[in-house]
């Protein structure tokens, strides 16, 4: 037997990667190829046995491919009516069927030898069932002499309906399995060559290799004469099932899982075009130039630009089963096919390679993502930039799309997002949601707030809309339309609460109301916020106190506003024993506050725009409750939920950027100025804001003491 099968030995030691191709003809993979490491999983082969069953046996699981996983067993009947399980097994391993020699041959029909599945006078059937089946049939059989005979006859359908066990019982029915591919055994010469498909009964199974994708390969055959095969794979089918798309069946068919690679294509985001435009703009003020100009450039048909190379042409086959021919069909791929999980990956890497070409070879300022780039140069260099880009593009003979490729300008799309090139010199840059996507989100929420009600997928496709909208623009105030969207999601109900269209409502408003990010030369100037608060609850009084730092630490100002009895009562809605945690975020509220309206005066020198936004605030406080209140930027309780929305207000409209970190109470500043003792904040140089900052409290508390118990 072991000369008899010496095109095994070969298969192992020089052939592995052509007999792969058996299983890569129809679109059957199971991870391996020559240009990744799949020898790992040699690792542990016995070879001083080889043969294709026991490579299979071998090799299968290790590939653990998720649609060979399943389950059979071997049943049989108890007198009880129940059943007792013999033996059991995964389907990650082929399922061997043996035939018995009658006289000297062997009629080997793979729906009789499964309907006939048995070992050790057990039935067997599968109990659950995977969608690709691995079936080895072997072709040496050993008669009742002993003399080991070659099988010569038998047949395989190309639908086989294979036996599954009812749920406790032993009792089955069918369900139907389409061939999918063979690894086929050559008695002369190269035992795997060309040849894995048949056309016809007399040439047998092979791959036809000149097909285009448009154009199917006929198989004229019905059935497949197991003389020569070795192993079958069959793919589950339902009887109504329709053609399957290719994605689909990239899926099913396991070739997404001979693609493996650690590294992470790198793309370049809105964060890239910005910094840029930036440098752009602040190389260009060194020279007195003002006029930076924009334009996006797109590539036609991306990566269906790109050729299967002619070493993988012979793996580029897609295998659809036809329910009205009741067969497969083979179409051969000639471009990257939409649907292939590395499709993306490797066009990735050759447009990384193509916008190094771009910026080092022909010095354009140029970002990319995806098929999409974004062009930059001063007013004087946009014709020699346009023809540099397009020259390039021609000789390494990429199309690009000409109805998505824009005209220079101050101001671009790209990536959903409006681009305004400032022309004034102040190097600010104003990134902000375009018209077309703030009017379509405008609609969408309109649509759902006049139906009044939105489905699970209506609501995560709706918050992944929102969270793209919300981050170009400055605050948090979106965020809580988009916890509140999230929960509606998975709430079981497709009615929005009162509170879910509240925040719709908001949101809508802040589409049309919302200040771009500005990106540039704005403050970036830091200050410091310490606050602190008190209270007494056998008096039940109480105080605030903080004080301001610049970033280096240097004495500003401070606040001390004592918190009565009746203001008290108007934060505590519930009657609370204390309202410690509220007075905590009251302080931070009222130093933002005061730091607003004093940042004027700290930036007298910043005339361009952008002088206030991107300041930089660092908040301390030694409560972490009220800390992470306003990290999350929400709170439940009634008071919180007002000061949470003012201080997010001041984050939208002032463009500040606050940090909230703790502080230990014995190194916090104000926890004297919350109890009235100022001795201190005065000596260090602090100013005196406590009667604006007694103002904004009553402010607040009015508010508060309107609010429903």
């Amino acid at each position: 037997m072991a000369g008899a099968d010496q095109y095994d030995v070969d298969f192992l030691t020089g052939r592995l990667a052509p007999a792969v191709k058996s299983f890569l003809a129809m679109g059957t993979s199971f991870g391996l190829s020559s240009s990744l490491p799949w020898r790992s999983w040699l690792q542990g082969w016995d070879s001083t046995t080889p043969t294709i069953t026991g490579w299979l046996q071998h090799i299968l699981p290790k590939a653990a491919a998720q649609s060979m996983q399943g389950r059979w067993e071997a049943r049989t009947a108890a007198p009880d009516g129940s059943f007792v399980c013999n033996q059991a097994g995964d389907t990650w391993q082929p399922i061997c069927l043996q035939a018995e020699i009658l006289g000297n041959t062997c009629h080997l029909d793979m729906s009789v030898l499964f309907s006939e599945w048995r070992t050790h006078g057990a039935r067997c059937a599968l109990v659950q069932a995977p969608d690709i089946l691995c079936v080895v049939s072997p072709r040496w059989l050993c008669s009742t002499s002993g003399e080991w005979r070659l099988i010569n006859q038998g047949k395989t359908p190309t639908t086989v309906h294979i036996p599954c066990f009812h749920a406790e019982s032993v009792a089955t029915y069918n369900i139907p399995y389409q061939l999918m591919s063979v690894v086929m055994h050559g008695a002369s010469g190269d035992p795997f060559g060309a040849r894995y498909w048949a056309s016809s009964k007399k040439t047998g199974w092979h791959a036809h290799t000149n097909g285009k994708i448009a154009k199917p390969v006929k198989l004229s055959d019905t059935t497949l004469y197991a003389r020569d095969c070795d192993a079958v794979f069959l793919c589950r089918v339902e009887e109504s099932v329709l053609l399957k798309t290719e994605r689909c069946e990239r899926r099913k068919s396991l070739i997404n899982d001979t693609v493996t690679v650690s590294e992470k294509p790198i793309t370049h985001s809105i964060d890239e075009i910005a910094l840029l435009i930036n440098t752009l703009s602040s190389a260009a003020r060194k020279k007195n130039l003002n006029a930076l100009y924009g334009k996006t450039a797109d590539l036609k048909g991306a990566y269906r630009q790109l050729a299967v190379s002619d070493t993988s042409l012979d793996f580029s086959y897609l295998a659809v089963y036809d329910p009205a021919e009741e067969k497969p069909k083979l179409f051969q791929q000639l471009a990257v096919p939409f649907g292939s999980t590395k499709a993306v990956y490797f066009f990735l890497r050759v447009a990384r390679a193509l916008w190094t070409i771009l910026v080092k070879g022909a010095k354009i300022p140029t970002t990319n993502y995806f098929d999409d780039f974004v062009l930059l140069a001063l007013g004087g260099d946009r014709s020699s930039c346009s023809h540099a880009f397009d020259e390039v593009m021609k000789l390494l003979g990429w199309k690009l799309s000409a109805d998505k490729t824009t005209e220079w300008n101050t101001s671009f799309e790209a990536l959903g997002v409006l681009f305004e090139l400032d022309q004034t010199g102040s190097g600010v840059l104003k990134v902000k949601n375009t018209e077309k996507r703030r009017k379509e989100l405008t609609g969408a929420i309109k649509g759902f707030l006049d139906k009044g009600t939105m489905t699970q997928k209506e609501a995560l496709q709706l918050r992944g809309r929102l969270q793209f909208a919300q981050a170009q623009f400055f605050g948090r105030l979106g965020r809580r339309c988009l916890t509140e969207v999230t929960k509606h999601a998975y709430t079981g109900r497709s009615k929005l609460s009162s509170m879910a269209k509240e925040r719709l409502e908001e949101f809508g408003k802040f589409l049309d109301m919302a200040q771009p990010r500005l990106v540039g030369q704005v403050s970036c100037r830091t200050f410091m916020i310490l606050t602190d608060a008190a209270f007494e609850t056998e008096s039940g009084t109480g105080g605030l106190g903080g004080v301001l730092l610049t970033g280096s630490g240097s004495a500003l100002s401070f606040f001390s506003v004592p918190i009565s009895e009746q203001q008290a009562k108007s934060m505590s809605l519930q009657d609370e024993h204390t309202i410690i945690y509220e007075l905590e975020m009251f302080g931070v509220l009222i130093g933002l506050k005061l730091l607003v309206e004093k940042t004027a005066a700290f930036a007298e020198s910043y005339e361009q725009p952008g002088a206030v936004a991107g300041t930089g605030v660092i908040c301390y406080i030694d409560n972490d409750a009220a800390r992470h209140a306003y990290i999350a930027g929400s709170s439940k309780k009634g008071v919180a939920g007002i000061l949470i929305d003012e201080v997010n207000f001041l984050e939208y409209v002032h463009g500040i950027l606050p940090w909230y970190a703790r502080v230990a109470s014995p190194a916090n500043l104000a926890d004297e100025p919350s109890r009235m003792k100022l001795d201190r904040v005065k000596r260090l140089g602090f100013k005196d804001e406590s009667v604006e900052a007694t103002k904004a409290v009553l402010s607040i508390v009015k508010r508060a003491s309107n609010l429903p118990a």
